[in-house]
């Protein structure tokens, strides 16, 4: 009894460990913000004149990723000084390629056709036998009775076709005066429904839901913008667009933007020639509590239920 208590102490405690570890985690994760760190300079002259360096870090470094320009990127992790993963690392035993022998393709055998004439027979010519003149008479008139027949049913059939065509003519017409009629009733339901939908989003827009879901997701935004916004910004820019009236109106632009840059970004004219070079470099931090902040204020706002349930007509 004495020795499953133990080995059940043992396991409990274990356990406790294993989530205590999970815990910890748990805080490093969510509390302890991702840091970022970018380094990027143009200058005039040379194959590749931009260059730039990008590096995000996590938990005093234990994670670290790298990408560089105009160098190879690559990304890097490391766990307490060792390196566990990098992209740009050589790959041993690559596969040989292998070659592949042109097939010829394969040539068309002539074929000869061969006609055969079979020689026609002449027919036979068998000798006319004497007609009598009666006979002859009742073919005679045989005949002028089938050509009277035949100009009849011929003056028939055009007269029959002439009304089928009267009629097709008349069914398209109408079935065009039908389809108007549809087309146009059919374009005043959409007016209507466009007017409706309109007044509808109209009256959501007005009301005091949409004001104040507008007002907490605006207000989760701005925060959000503010926490992962450089904590340091700094640059040197020489501009010169080759016309001294540009240049200055490139320079008042700055002078617009002064009272929020000025203090970081130094602006170097150059009225005589067509230049551009920076030197900027921008580092901050962005923490994953800030976004779970901001979801479980979204997930249990109920007017931003309310919210979506009236745009997508539900009752709500």
């Amino acid at each position: 009894m004495i020795i499953l208590l133990t080995i059940l102490k043992i396991i409990g405690i274990l356990l406790l460990v294993l989530l205590g570890i999970l815990v910890v985690l748990a805080v490093l994760v969510v509390f302890v913000p991702v840091r970022y760190r970018v380094d990027t300079c143009r200058r005039e002259g040379g194959a590749s004149p931009m260059a730039a360096e990008v590096k995000i870090t996590w938990l005093l470094h234990i994670v670290n990723a790298a990408i560089s320009y105009p160098e190879a990127p690559y990304i890097r992790v490391r766990l307490f000084c060792f390196t566990l993963f990098r992209s740009d690392k050589e790959r041993t035993g690559q596969k040989e390629a292998l070659g592949q022998q042109p097939v010829e393709a394969p040539k068309p055998e002539a074929v000869n056709e061969k006609v055969e004439s079979a020689p026609k027979k002449a027919p036979g010519i068998s000798p006319e036998k004497p007609v009598s003149p009666e006979k002859a008479e009742k073919k005679e008139n045989q005949a002028q009775e089938g050509h009277k027949e035949e100009a009849g049913e011929e003056t028939a059939g055009r007269n029959l076709g002439i009304i089928e065509k009267l009629l097709e003519f008349f069914s398209r017409l109408l079935g065009i005066i039908k389809n108007i009629r549809y087309t146009i009733r059919r374009i005043c339901d959409k007016i209507k429904d466009i007017v409706n939908n309109i007044q509808y989003y109209s009256n959501i827009l007005k009301s005091d839901v949409f004001q104040r879901t507008w007002t907490l997701c605006s207000g989760q935004v701005l925060a959000l913008l503010k926490s992962i916004r450089p904590r340091k910004f700094t640059g040197k820019l020489l501009i010169g667009l080759g016309d001294p009236a540009r240049t200055g109106q490139a320079l008042a632009i700055y002078g617009i933007l002064y009272p929020m840059v000025g203090s970081h970004i130094e602006v170097t004219p150059d009225f005589g020639q067509r230049v551009l070079e920076w030197d900027f470099f921008v580092k901050g931090k962005i923490t994953v509590f800030r976004f779970l902040k901001i979801a479980w204020a979204l997930f249990f706002s109920r007017d931003l239920r309310r919210l979506l349930k009236l745009l997508k007509r539900e009752a709500a």
